[in-house]
């Protein structure tokens, strides 16, 4: 079964000519049952986060680069199997990872409803993750696309008012408390 694989495009050797397409990772062999869900985020590190998508939920991993073309993989957080679906980029600042999520439809569409999360990052290896909601979204509202933070640490984005306007929303504004 095909699950899906990360894959890198590399400029053509001459101009004109295809990009060379590389596979960096395959879900079917390295994690079985599981499938990429939202757009990844690659790091300067070269470590790569990304969501993927259970049997039961949501997942967040972490890809790390090995010597020679092999990575390492770890399911570092599964969120609770209540109908979300993780509906931005994954954001690491301060160690943390920071996105959305959205509520799923009895038809498996994206609904009304969502969150803007933390996980925490451990203060041990091996440690658990921890989820913390920084903002929920009343029913008719849906976290839409992905959020930017400015110099000062606020959160920006954008919903859709999926239920009552469709291609409708608004953008908010979410200043996060400081730390003691």
């Amino acid at each position: 079964m095909n699950n899906g694989v990360l894959f890198q495009l590399s400029p053509p050797l001459r101009p004109r000519l295809a990009w060379i397409q590389t596979v960096l990772f395959n879900f079917s062999i390295d994690i079985p049952n599981f499938s990429p869900a939202a757009a990844i985020s690659l790091y300067s590190d070269g470590v790569i986060y990304g969501t993927v998508a259970l049997s039961t939920g949501f997942g967040l991993i972490q890809l790390q680069p090995e010597s020679g073309a092999t990575w390492t993989q770890a399911v570092l957080y599964t969120f609770p199997p209540n109908g979300t679906l993780l509906s931005s980029p994954l954001i690491l600042r301060h160690g943390n990872l920071l996105g959305t999520t959205s509520t799923i439809t009895a038809y498996g569409d994206q609904g009304p409803g969502g969150d803007v999360f933390m996980l925490q990052k451990p203060a041990a290896s091996g440690d658990p993750w921890t989820e913390v909601i920084l903002d929920h979204f009343e029913k008719h509202d849906s976290p839409h696309g992905n959020i930017i933070f400015d110099a000062n640490g606020v959160i920006y984005g954008t919903t859709d008012k999926s239920n009552t306007a469709p291609n409708e929303g608004y953008a908010y504004q979410l200043v996060l408390p400081t730390a003691n």
